[in-house]
């Protein structure tokens, strides 16, 4: 399984939401909560919005690893 970072996120400079919680464009407990309300979202409807339950496994995927991500760089005092 890969990771999903979906170009629906980018903006005109090719940046998306994770670029952007990872600069610190926003506050780091926004962030945080951010991954942490979207992986629930996602666990919560896995199997039940459709069948398949590869894409909504991958988003959890990709938000568990940005919040592994977004904790390493605040523990680093980056963000």
């Amino acid at each position: 399984m890969q990771d999903l970072r979906p170009n629906y996120y980018k903006n005109r400079k090719g940046l998306d939401i994770f670029w952007k919680m990872e600069t610190g464009c926003y506050p780091y407990q926004q962030s945080i909560g951010f991954c942490r309300l979207s992986i629930e979202k996602y666990e919560r409807r896995l199997g039940r919005k459709t069948k398949e339950t590869d894409t909504d496994k991958l988003k959890i995927k990709t938000y568990k690893h940005e919040l592994k991500k977004l904790c390493e760089l605040h523990e680093q005092g980056v963000i």
